[in-house]
């Protein structure tokens, strides 16, 4: 429940800057995901492979100059990983979802009237809603496993394109990659999980009433 009153908390946050930010997006992508767990004696006990699943992601942007923009978006996220222990003897999969927010800065470092490049620094929490574990043919609900349990952090640098539509909207598509560890999991002496990422997304940027990004286009 205390993920879901700062998840609404950053939606109303968003919300309001929205009213007087210039760009406003939306996305949709696939991620693949590698889960990295290492046990108390800090072994890496699995082998594990990527499994890719969807992503979405809405939010704002700001302009502080032509070319560097700030903003912040609410994502949702389903990660995914399958594999066996060392002995190949037992067979693991998990399938988890989280939502959560991040905040970022935009550089377009090549930019003209109608199309830019970007890179992107961005980091964020995002929080568990749901997942399970399968070992072997036993099925285990995640909701009560501790380092589901404990938020993520997440650092997600980027580099993308935009194309203006029209004046008021662009057409964008990025890659991100992702670093996830659980909030406190680093002691010495505990269970470690952590998650790498990979997304390719899609998305629209809709310019407000003031916004001048896509303003005086030229093809």
């Amino acid at each position: 429940m205390k993920a879901l009153h700062v998840i609404i908390t950053v939606a109303f946050c968003i919300a309001a800057v929205c009213s007087s930010g210039q760009q406003v997006s939306a996305e949709v992508g696939r991620v693949s995901t590698t889960f990295h767990y290492r046990d108390s004696k800090g072994n890496s006990t699995l082998l594990l492979n990527p499994e890719t699943h969807f992503s979405y992601g809405v939010g704002y942007r700001q302009s502080i100059t032509n070319k560097i923009h700030y903003g912040g978006s609410l994502l949702f996220n389903e990660y995914g990983s399958n594999g066996v222990d060392t002995y190949q003897i037992h067979e693991f999969a998990w399938r988890v979802k989280y939502a959560g927010f991040e905040g970022r800065f935009d550089w377009d470092f090549v930019k003209t009237n109608s199309f830019s490049l970007f890179i992107r620094a961005a980091a964020g929490y995002q929080f568990f809603i749901g997942g399970t574990q399968q070992i072997d043919k036993e099925t285990i609900n995640l909701s009560r496993v501790e380092q589901f349990n404990k938020p993520l952090w997440f650092i997600t640098p980027s580099a993308g394109a935009t194309y203006c539509l029209s004046e008021k909207a662009a057409f964008a598509v990025s890659y991100r990659y992702g670093y996830g560890a659980a909030h406190g999991s680093d002691e010495s002496g505990q269970e470690h999980l952590h998650f790498t990422t990979n997304t390719i997304s899609i998305g629209l940027l809709w310019n407000l009433s003031t916004c001048k990004y896509c303003k005086g286009i030229n093809y």
